[in-house]
């Protein structure tokens, strides 16, 4: 893990990520929506949300193919970090205890994560989140990034 700026304040935000991960492998739609800014923005895989309603019902979409729980593994996390703004990118995997059960997550290894976050009344809110899969230009088709197969070590 890096972090450029405030070693303290990268801190505060590694306790966000633990915060984040954990609402995630819990499930806890409630909170999750909690860390994030009223004016938060989520693009995903396949589509893009804004406001705290429209990103609690994503997760709620989410739910039922994660009813068993979540691993939630980061890698080559770095974090920028400012008085009162700071972003994260890395990689991330989750998985949920049924995987196999729902194809499309047994292709999806990794994605690529950007966590944009901003201090409001002393406290970090999400404002912005994106997570992809790196496609091929020519032919639309997702690139698998297996990072498993890499001697790397989970950052975070």
């Amino acid at each position: 893990m890096k972090i450029f700026g405030d070693p303290s304040l990268g801190k505060e935000i590694v306790d966000l990520l633990h915060e984040v991960d954990r609402t995630i492998a819990e499930l806890d739609v409630q909170h999750s929506v909690k860390l994030c800014g009223s004016d938060v923005t989520f693009f995903d895989l396949n589509t893009q949300v804004h406001g705290l309603e429209a990103y609690e019902q994503k997760w709620n979409l989410y739910k039922p193919y994660m009813l068993h729980g979540v691993t939630i593994q980061r890698r080559d996390v770095n974090i920028h970090v400012e008085s009162n703004l700071a972003f994260i990118h890395c990689y991330v995997k989750l998985t949920p205890a049924n995987a196999e059960k729902v194809k499309w997550l047994s292709t999806v290894k990794w994605c690529r994560s950007t966590i944009c976050v901003r201090k409001e009344q002393g406290q970090w809110k999400i404002v912005h989140q994106h997570v992809s899969v790196p496609g091929e230009f020519e032919t639309g088709a997702m690139q698998v990034l297996d990072l498993d197969g890499e001697n790397r070590e989970a950052n975070i």
